[in-house]
């Protein structure tokens, strides 16, 4: 990358956790807890589009793996 439309923050603290990191851990500290509710566009939630964390977590290690099959890292 060449070019910062940005200017760097200097002043946060920075993690060293993933997405996947930050889903496991709310995973195993609240897995029944609604981490993700889809909505229609007149604003219905319907149930089948809700998921707990725990629920999130499966569906983004079975995507990952799903991923794993096809690509390797790095491509």
């Amino acid at each position: 990358m060449t070019i910062a439309h940005f200017k760097p923050t200097t002043d946060a603290n920075i993690s060293d956790w993933s997405v996947g990191d930050l889903l496991r851990y709310a995973a195993d500290q609240n897995p029944s807890l609604l981490a993700l509710k889809a909505v229609t566009e007149d604003g219905r939630v319907l149930p089948e589009n809700c998921w707990t964390y725990e629920e999130l977590l499966n569906e983004a290690v079975a995507v990952a793996h799903s991923l794993m099959i096809d690509f390797n890292p790095g491509d």
